[in-house]
């Protein structure tokens, strides 16, 4: 009669296997490589907290120039603006102007205005601000049957803030200077054009 067969045993596993995948990783029973690691991940984080605050820097730097270029875009329309009621070429305009620099930002109309006299100053260019028609019909104390031009408080004390003294004179002496040598042009202009006319203006 045959032997019964006996049935194998199942072999243990070995516990290596298990151990083997509980080992850590190379670099990490490498101390040297794990450090250096560490130092480069901490000099990025450095470097990208540096480009960080950089790039928070130039937006702050973009911020303030575009409320500069703002301002200065707002600055060319206003002056642009203004300088559309130059020169004064009525007396109804000028007293508007008055009213005007009363009620408005003063320091915009003196700008405007020194600006107007350049470069060689009142003396030449005072034509720029009020046209000879209204010159013609102002003098600064309204003697001779002129308007007197001090009564327009606010436009006059705009306009003497404007001239340029460079320490010699007065900007009213300038400026009366200024209107009479204006009248004067004014006057021979008229004489060529009508030789038998004659005609005489008194600031």
């Amino acid at each position: 009669m045959p032997k019964a067969r006996r049935s194998r045993k199942p072999k243990p596993v070995k516990e290596e296997l298990f151990e083997s995948t509980l080992e850590e990783l190379p670099f990490c029973n490498d101390g040297g490589a794990h450090w250096s690691l560490v130092h480069s991940l901490e000099s990025i984080d450095k470097r990208m907290a540096i480009l960080s605050d950089q790039y928070n820097a130039l937006l702050e730097d973009l911020a303030e120039q575009k409320v500069l270029i703002t301002q200065l875009l707002q600055e060319r329309v206003g002056d642009t603006n203004l300088g559309r009621n130059f020169p004064i070429k009525s007396r109804d305009a000028l007293i508007q102007m008055n009213d005007d620099i009363a009620m408005g930002d003063r320091n915009s109309y003196v700008k405007m205005m020194s600006q107007l006299l350049l470069p060689q100053g009142v003396r030449k260019n005072l034509r720029n601000i009020i046209a000879d028609d209204v010159t013609m019909q102002y003098n600064i104390d309204g003697i001779l049957g002129k308007e007197p031009l001090k009564n327009l408080e606010h436009f006059y004390n705009a306009l003497l803030d404007s001239i340029e003294t460079d320490g010699v004179g007065s900007a009213e002496g300038k400026l009366r200077n200024a209107m009479q040598l204006q009248k004067k042009r004014v006057i021979k202009s008229h004489r060529k054009n009508k030789p038998n006319e004659t005609c005489k203006e008194e600031v």
